[in-house]
Order: C-alpha cells, then sequence, then structure tokens
C-alpha cells in the first residue's frame, strides 16, 4: 500500500493486486449491491476477467485498507509494477 498525502488532512491509500481470482465475484457484489462503496466520485470499472485491481480509498487508515484487500483474492504488489499492467 501506498499513501499520498494531498495536504494537511487528506490522503489518498493505493493497493494494487495481481493474480486476481475472484473479479466476477467482486463484480457481481457491486451489482447487486451487496459490496457497498464508500468512495469520493464513485467509479468502478472491473470485468469478469479481471486479473488486476487498483484499489483507492481516500482519507483511509491502515485497518480500513487491510479490510479492502481482505476482499480481493490476489497478490498485493507494487505500485511501481502498475506499468507492466496496462
Amino acid at each position: 500500500m501506498k499513501v499520498f498525502y494531498l495536504d494537511r488532512e487528506n490522503t489518498l491509500s493505493v493497493s494494487l493486486f495481481s493474480d486476481v481470482t475472484n473479479s466476477k465475484e467482486l463484480l457481481s457484489s457491486i451489482l447487486d449491491g451487496s459490496l457497498k462503496l464508500e468512495l469520493y466520485l464513485q467509479r468502478c470499472g472491473i470485468s469478469e476477467s479481471s486479473t488486476y485491481i487498483l484499489a483507492a480509498r481516500f482519507n483511509a487508515s491502515p485497518l480500513e485498507m487491510e479490510e479492502v484487500a481482505k476482499l480481493i483474492n490476489g497478490k498485493e504488489i507494487d505500485l511501481e509494477e502498475l506499468k507492466d499492467a496496462c
């Protein structure tokens, strides 16, 4: 996880996951409303076959980011590897 300090009060926490195996289930949970997204400018881009997921939250605590990571069946990798995922 990487934390970006936007100003004195706001942060953006970002985690990158590879080898994700539950994209279909995550998408289904988002669409049926059982997975609530609490995001600023709520947006989601995921398909049933996504193997990489970039999870980002504004002003998230480390515990909140751990909870996000528990939802994703994949391997958390260094954010620097994002350039190879595209």
